[in-house]
């Protein structure tokens, strides 16, 4: 379950930086894993607001992927990931909502219980949402944008997340 979330924020790092290289945002994330047995599994999700940074792509692929396993126990051979639903960044307007600047416990008193495996994708997904304050995806947000200019200054290997950087060095060492 590790290494493909290493690998998914390997994968939504380099979709954010295309996404921003082109000015574009995105609204909907689509997971697809392909297990042991040849079958493919292609989930998706779509957010009320686009986004264009890794940490949203994150906050969306997450729980997708952890329904997909908590349904599927055979070992998973190829995952990949996608975002769709692109739209100009400089034509579409952005508004935070106010449930992402609440407390979490606030924002999450008037959800409805968790009842179906998709709610509680859904809900598993708002909840990640919810626990990242507006400051904290700003913050992320402006973090992703000074790797941009490092890595069209010095290459695109110059310089990654941190968040996968235990693997990369592990396969150097191994």
């Amino acid at each position: 379950r590790e290494r493909i979330r290493g690998l998914l924020c390997r994968c939504s790092d380099e979709t954010a930086t295309r996404l921003r290289a082109h000015g574009l945002v995105a609204r909907t994330v689509t997971l697809k894993l392909r297990f042991a047995d040849l079958r493919y599994v292609t989930r998706s999700i779509t957010s009320r607001l686009p986004f264009d940074s890794a940490a949203a792509i994150r906050a969306l692929a997450y729980p997708l992927l952890d329904g997909l396993l908590a349904q599927h126990a055979d070992t998973v051979r190829l995952a990949g990931l996608s975002v769709s639903r692109l739209s100009d960044r400089a034509a579409t307007p952005i508004q935070p909502e106010l449930e992402l600047t609440a407390a979490p416990e606030t924002a999450m008193a008037s959800k409805q219980p968790v009842t179906t495996p998709l709610a509680a994708t859904t809900s598993a997904m708002a909840a990640t949402a919810t626990r990242m304050s507006h400051s904290c995806i700003a913050a992320q947000e402006k973090a992703e944008r000074a790797l941009d200019g490092i890595r069209s200054k010095y290459g695109q290997r110059s310089v990654r997340l941190g968040f996968y950087d235990s693997e990369f060095r592990d396969s150097k060492n191994g």
